[in-house]
């Protein structure tokens, strides 16, 4: 049951923090560059990272209320 909660959790919230990342990346390169500059990796993973960030938080609140 915590695994498929967790997935469906990351699948839904994968997309926002994908488009987040992006807007992240454009403005940390316009601020160091006179360009855009967009570095795919640290897109995805900064994506990930926030998603499962996200994600715990969510299930856990979710555990916490379920408990009470």
């Amino acid at each position: 049951m915590f695994t498929k909660k967790f997935t469906a959790y990351f699948v839904v919230l994968l997309l926002p923090m994908l488009v987040i990342s992006i807007l992240l990346n454009v403005a940390y390169s316009l601020n160091v560059h006179d360009y855009i500059q967009m570095n795919w990796l640290f897109v995805i993973l900064l994506a990930i990272v926030l998603d499962v960030c996200i994600t715990w938080l969510q299930t856990q609140k979710d555990k916490k209320t379920k408990s009470e």
